[in-house]
């Protein structure tokens, strides 16, 4: 075994699998359409995504063996709908853990004379960003006014 491999086969094969999973754009697209919608028929995937039958079977496919999605089938009176797909509780989890690994830590920037740590919270979206936590990004440019902001005292 070379060691590329002794690294790979360090991560859980369900880890490899669900990361395998969504390594297309055709699967992650199906996955967030999921994940907004919920639960979905085949046709309407089909018809939201605008992708061939074929193709869409294909990566339901691949989605469904790397238990991110489950197909199951039920029929509704009055409709013509019967295959549908869901994410699984495990597609929610890996969801959410990776989206926590992937929030930004809190990094070291240069300032001109300075350097220092710019929490992630700082530079999260600005929906979610306070006036105070955007005054401090847009003041933090020079020696001189790092100065004055750690004279100044915390609201926080």
């Amino acid at each position: 075994m070379t060691k590329v491999e002794d690294y790979a086969n360090e991560v859980p094969e369900e880890i490899r699998r669900a990361i395998r999973g969504l390594d297309s754009e055709y699967r992650t697209a199906i996955f967030v359409v999921l994940y907004k919608q919920g639960e979905l028929s085949f046709s309407e995937l089909q018809k939201m995504l605008e992708m061939d039958k074929a193709m869409l079977n294909y990566h339901l496919g691949i989605m469904v063996e790397s238990a991110l999605v489950s197909h199951y089938y039920k029929h509704e009176l009055g409709t013509e709908r019967y295959s549908f797909y869901n994410i699984t509780h495990y597609g929610q989890n890996f969801l959410e853990s990776l989206g926590q690994i992937l929030r930004p830590p809190p990094y070291r920037t240069f300032v001109p004379g300075v350097i220092s740590t710019v929490s992630a919270r700082a530079i999260e979206p600005i929906r979610r960003t306070t006036t105070s936590d955007a005054n401090v990004i847009c003041t933090m440019d020079t020696p001189k006014q790092m100065g004055e902001l750690a004279t100044q005292p915390s609201t926080t």
